[in-house]
């Protein structure tokens, strides 16, 4: 019943994506479409020269084929997210105010094309294990696809949840509830809320997870008679508490059993209605103890605390991974791989062979006097117990026709353990210490986790109330726009109080980072820093003010990164706005050799550096930022004296906005920086 790790990469990969816009959005959509249809296509070819392989009685090529069928799809999931830009489509399309409306669209063609591989995967793993004389748990395509449904339902569901929760508290702050509000921001500025969020969920649903599979499972109690008596009788003689013992109904296709469930009120004990027909009564004791076994072990709640604090622990590394220059998704892949084969790979085989050592030493628990059982080559005989373990595992290997998996390792490497584990004192102390240095290990991750969490606080706090000071002072900046080109001319008074207090937002923003010395901070300063260099200059008309936050911006921009390849449009923007406002500072001592003249040449220079750099970061050039530095070049001319020059420049890229429009645009504040730039020049 666990996930497919290639759709956990894909809805993470696809969350993740969901932001910005495509850069080309016909280009994004027909891409993206062709790429699902393509891989759909593979998937279905698959299948069909798997069906062929089996037909020349090529076993492993057909093995291989069935893998591929589910591997197309995560192909193209990734192409269309990586190459053409399916997410940033969805978002820049589908508004944030629909509430969960922009995950359907994201996510319902990745769901379509997986459906198609589980389908063909079903298929030919149905043919493959019938023509090794095991019997396949699925039959048809639409099984297969109910079975993947069903398997990855235990990360569609919470996540399910977990968006519609969160979303909808996002779209009630933005309709007025103001502590929603402020509780979404708090969100965006700091991971560790949405690591409380989800594991609170998963604490509130434990009570009900084990009906939630019950029903999903269409499972139902395990009838009055000799079997239910049996294994009621081995729990009371082990103490095993639970809710109910319950028959998994596969129509005889699966050989599986499991235990669900964190308390002893909670707890439903599994077992497939195959299992039970086609064990002996003393192996299907051996199974059910296996099952007691990860109760007793508190198995399930060292999983879950395991998961928490790797969570924590991956947590507090991002920001140092980020420094280091490793990619988002290369840290996404490490988690993700640290869950695959630490959690539910190294450990997970770990807590099966412990479990597995629980049957063999209880099953025989009914009849403790039975005799050993001799072993075809093993030195000497089993105990009573540990026999019936390996038969069981033999018969289900041998019904089944597969030989293991990678959470529960292979039935061969478990049948040796188990066999030694019981003739063998020293593989019994060594397994005994690799479970105590297991326990141990996991008992430290916890307290690594909520030490760095501990430790994190105080700066998770700033970021978020920075974050939330930013936010209001960007509301704040829209709505002094919208004051200062309104009809009114009371509303346009206003303007200059609501400029003042968007200034104030930024600076405080920055300013709540101090202190604060961490990747995140970092890049949040450049930002706060610039926007308040922006309000000052364009809202507050203070080039004095705004002066100090452009060079601050520039200053730890550089300090991030020496070599100039991020924050290039923020760079851009800064040296332009620095080269005007020493343009200014030029006019009142004008001539070419004038200190303030070589500053602005210098920043004209750096930005169109920069737009060369931009241009080679997304494939073209930026009309935009042409624009801007024709606007820089122009006010030099006039600063100058090349009037006629700078006034014909200016009149070009005042007709780029409309006056007194009232949206506020990056064209539009152009524009209205010409016209101000011609106003300027008015009488020279």
């Amino acid at each position: 019943m666990l996930p497919d790790l290639t759709v956990l990469v894909a809805l993470l990969v696809g969350l993740g994506a969901l932001q910005g816009a495509a850069a080309d959005p016909a280009r994004a959509l027909l891409g993206s479409i062709a790429c699902f249809v393509v891989g759909g296509a593979l998937s279905r070819m698959a299948l069909a020269r798997g069906q062929a392989a089996l037909a020349e009685n090529d076993e492993l090529l057909a093995e291989a084929k069935m893998r591929s069928t589910t591997i197309w799809p995560f192909v193209a999931w990734i192409a269309a997210i990586v190459v053409f830009d399916w997410g940033p489509w969805v978002h820049a399309h589908v508004p944030q105010l629909w509430w969960i409306a922009r995950y359907l669209v994201l996510f319902a063609p990745m769901l379509a094309v997986y459906a198609i591989g589980w389908g063909s995967r079903a298929i030919l793993e149905g043919e493959l294990i019938r023509r090794r004389g095991g019997i396949a748990p699925v039959r048809t395509a639409r099984d297969g696809v109910r079975r993947g449904l069903r398997r990855n339902g235990i990360v569609f569901i919470p996540l399910a949840i977990v968006i519609a929760l969160t979303d909808g508290l996002w779209l009630a702050g933005e309709l007025g509830v103001e502590g929603l509000r402020i509780f979404s921001l708090w969100r965006e500025a700091s991971g560790l809320i949405d690591i409380a969020i989800m594991f609170s969920l998963v604490l509130l649903a434990l009570p009900w997870i084990p009906l939630i599979f019950a029903k999903a499972l269409h499972a139902e109690p395990l009838a009055p008679g000799r079997t239910r008596t049996v294994l009621e009788t081995a729990a009371k003689k082990i103490n095993l508490r639970y809710r109910n013992i319950m028959v998994w109904r596969t129509g005889g296709r699966a050989y599986n059993a499991m235990v669900v469930g964190f308390t002893n009120r909670t707890r439903l004990i599994f077992i497939t209605d195959a299992l039970l027909a086609a064990m002996p009564e003393d192996e299907l004791l051996a199974v059910f103890f296996h099952e007691a076994g990860h109760a007793k072990k508190n198995h399930l709640q060292l999983f879950l605390v395991l998961f928490f604090s790797l969570s924590l622990i991956f947590y507090a590394a991002t920001g140092p991974m980020q420094e280091l220059g490793v990619p988002p998704w290369v840290q996404l892949l490490l988690h993700l791989a640290a869950i695959w084969f630490i959690i539910l790979g190294w450990v997970s085989r770990r807590f099966e062979r412990e479990s597995d050592i629980y049957g063999a030493e209880h099953a025989s628990v009914l009849d403790p006097d039975a005799p050993a059982i001799p072993v075809p080559g093993l030195p000497r005989p089993l105990p009573r117990g540990a026999a019936m373990m390996v038969r069981a595992l033999e018969r289900i290997r041998a019904i089944v026709g597969y030989s293991g998996s990678h959470r529960h390792g292979s039935v061969e490497d478990r049948i040796t353990y188990v066999a030694h584990h019981a003739i063998d004192p020293g593989t019994r102390l060594a397994h005994s210490r690799a479970m105590r240095g297991l326990k141990f290990g996991i008992f430290l991750a916890f307290l690594a986790g909520v030490a760095f969490t501990v430790l994190q606080m105080p700066d998770e706090v700033a970021h978020a109330e920075s974050h939330v000071l930013a936010t209001n002072a960007l509301r704040d900046y829209e709505s002094a726009w919208d004051l200062d080109h309104a009809d009114d001319v009371d509303e346009t008074e206003k303007a200059s109080a609501r400029w003042r207090l968007a200034f104030d937002g930024f600076v405080n923003a920055a300013k709540r980072l101090d202190g604060v010395d961490d990747y995140w901070a970092r890049q949040r300063l450049v930002q706060h820093s610039f926007n308040a260099g922006d309000t000052a200059l364009h809202g507050l008309r203070d080039a004095a003010a705004a002066k100090p936050w452009f060079e601050q911006a520039l200053r730890l921009a550089d300090e991030i990164d020496p070599d100039g390849r991020t924050w290039t449009r923020v760079r851009f923007a800064a040296h332009i706005e620095l080269g005007r406002i020493k343009a200014w500072a030029a006019e009142a001592n004008p001539g070419e050799r004038g200190p303030d003249f070589a500053e602005t040449l210098g920043h004209l220079a750096e930005a169109k550096s920069l737009a060369q750099l931009d241009a080679q970061q997304t494939g073209r050039a930026s009309t935009l930022l042409d624009e801007r530095l024709r606007l820089l070049q122009a006010t030099y001319d006039g600063a100058r004296g090349e009037v006629a020059l700078a006034r014909r420049a200016l009149e070009l890229l005042a007709q780029l906005g409309k006056p007194g429009e009232k949206v506020h645009s990056a064209r539009q504040e152009l524009a209205e920086d010409a016209r101000r730039e011609l106003e300027r020049l008015k009488g020279r």
